[in-house]
């Protein structure tokens, strides 16, 4: 038997991806057309906001913006860094730059998780989320004063 917060759980994560396969296509052709340090920075400014929503979150209600906002996230951060590095790296290493990337953010995943826990657990739920939400800002205000991106 599946409980009510398994299942709203289950429905947060569907949204998500719906929200982030819609928003997918539509925030690649801004790429496109506006360039990727944008929209790959606006998306980091939108987890920012996200995640101070997940740790300051007082309503459920407001759960479901935050997944729609993180689908968002999503959207213009994982296909457009990608198509970044392509423009980024000469023909013959682009493969290589990808495969790269794509390790060493599984391995961030993988001690982001473990960090998250070590925060939630020594200073409370709120503490990963804020501290998360804090990164990512600085880290678009260094993009976006970086000349070299």
């Amino acid at each position: 038997v599946i409980s009510d917060s398994a299942t709203l759980a289950i429905l947060g994560y569907v949204f998500y991806n719906i929200v982030y396969a819609g928003f997918s296509y539509p925030l690649g052709k801004l790429s496109d057309k506006y360039g990727k340090k944008k929209i790959y920075s606006g998306g980091l400014l939108i987890f920012s906001v996200v995640y101070l929503g997940f740790a300051t979150l007082e309503s459920v209600y407001i759960i479901w913006a935050l997944f729609a906002l993180y689908g968002i996230y999503a959207a213009a951060t994982e296909g457009i860094v990608k198509a970044w590095i392509t423009d980024l790296i000469p023909d013959e290493f682009r493969g290589s730059a990808i495969g790269l990337l794509t390790m060493f953010s599984s391995l961030a995943i993988m001690l982001g998780s473990f960090l998250a826990g070590v925060l939630w657990d020594q200073f409370g739920a709120e503490a990963p989320f804020l501290i998360s939400s804090g990164i990512s800002f600085v880290i678009v205000i260094i993009m976006m004063l970086s000349k070299k991106l």
